[in-house]
């Protein structure tokens, strides 16, 4: 799906998912002989020529995981289509109707994290790669992704899908997203069950949550009630409206 949202031709697909495993694992069996590294598959053989070829100092596949996404730039076609890693023209060699671009991938990978999205937290980007969000038959399809993906920025800014105001009194999470069935209820079930694998819903400090608070203060039979509406910011709080009585 990651592939799907950068624009990269499906054709194109098997190479950069093998040369990934290639990288990543501890053996020297080629996963795949096609693309600019045929009959040599992406292990050290290959790195060794493409590194002597442009006179450059011979490296070879990490065999486990990567500590920084920059590491990218060294993996087989991720070195030789670099605009995927920027943004750019996938394919610069073709005619210019010929050209396709395509999104940067940095945008949507990390090499932090566990194995869930926060859906509180995730960029409307990257919830558009999310299978169940991204329909799982057929991925090159974008409108439903950017309806529901929107729909959950939406809500965490506050706004429901007909972009009428959250009635924070009524949210007892405020626009923290606490479980699979909030998250259909605000998406209108558009969203697939599948996506709740990918998802976690970790609260109390996503930034950009909204809530409805009501202090009441009683000293002496004098009541004193403040309402107010807050955000969160960088990890703290930071109050948008204020109102005491």
């Amino acid at each position: 799906n990651i592939l799907y949202w950068a624009g990269v031709p499906e054709d194109d697909h098997e190479y950069f998912v093998n040369a990934w495993l290639d990288w990543r694992d501890e053996d020297d069996a080629k996963k795949g002989e096609y693309g600019d590294n045929i009959d040599r598959g992406s292990e050290k053989e290959y790195y060794e020529e493409i590194c002597k070829d442009a006179k450059e100092e011979v490296y070879k596949p990490r065999n486990g995981p990567i500590p920084d996404i920059k590491e990218l730039a060294k993996i087989g076609p991720f070195r030789a289509q670099p605009g995927l890693l920027t943004g750019g023209v996938y394919n610069p060699e073709a005619k210019e109707e010929d050209q396709i671009v395509v999104s940067n991938l940095t945008e949507v990978l990390t090499v932090f994290g566990g194995s869930k999205i926060n859906v509180n937290t995730a960029s409307k980007s990257v919830l558009m790669c999310i299978p169940g969000i991204r329909s799982t038959e057929d991925p090159e399809e974008t409108e439903d992704a950017e309806l529901i993906s929107q729909a959950i920025m939406d809500w965490r800014n506050g706004l429901d899908m007909d972009g009428n105001e959250v009635n924070l009194e009524e949210e007892e999470n405020g626009t923290l997203i606490k479980d699979f069935a909030k998250l259909q209820e605000i998406t209108s079930g558009e969203i697939d069950k599948v996506a709740d694998e990918y998802l976690g819903y970790t609260g109390g400090t996503g930034d950009g949550a909204l809530y409805r608070l009501t202090f009441t203060a009683q000293v002496m039979g004098m009541k004193h009630v403040v309402k107010a509406k807050m955000t969160i910011k960088d990890g703290k709080p930071v109050y948008l409206e204020w109102q005491e009585d």
